[in-house]
C-alpha cells in the first residue's frame, strides 16, 4: 500500500530520440508516478523501450497504424500505483494519450497531447 504524498509528474519531448529516452528513463531511478511523453521515440515493431517498473500506455489503435501516422504521445505510470487504480481512458488520436487514477482522493484524469502546429488531429 502506497504512503500519502503528492503525485510526482513529469513531462518529457523526446524529438523521437532514442538516446534522449534512454538518458531520460535510466536518470527517473523510480521517483517519478507519471511521466507524460511527446514525440516518444518508437522502434519498427511500435514499441518503446522503458524499465521494468514502469507500464507502457500507448494511445487507443496504436499497432493499427503507427508506421502511417506515428504515435506522439505516451505515458508511462510506475508499477508502484496499482493495476486496479488506474485504466487507459481510449481515445482514437495518436496525438492523445489519457490514463484515469481512482484513489480515497477521488478520480484524477490526466490527458497527455501532442500539439502538432502543421494540423489541428488532436483537437
Amino acid at each position: 500500500m502506497r504512503t500519502k504524498r503528492q503525485l510526482e509528474v513529469w513531462q518529457i519531448n523526446a524529438n523521437k530520440s532514442d538516446d534522449c529516452m534512454h538518458d531520460f528513463l535510466c536518470n527517473d531511478k523510480g521517483k517519478a508516478d507519471i511521466i507524460a511523453v511527446q514525440e516518444p521515440y518508437i522502434d519498427w515493431k511500435g514499441a518503446m523501450r522503458a524499465l521494468s517498473h514502469l507500464h507502457t500506455i500507448y494511445p487507443t489503435g496504436h499497432l493499427d497504424n503507427f508506421m502511417e501516422m506515428p504515435t506522439q504521445s505516451l505515458i508511462f505510470i510506475n508499477s508502484s500505483i496499482p493495476t486496479e487504480d488506474w485504466a487507459r481512458l481510449d481515445i482514437e488520436s495518436g496525438d492523445i494519450t489519457a490514463v484515469q487514477i481512482t484513489g480515497s482522493f477521488g478520480t484524477l484524469r490526466i490527458f497527455n497531447i501532442y500539439n502538432d502546429c502543421n494540423h489541428d488531429r488532436a483537437l
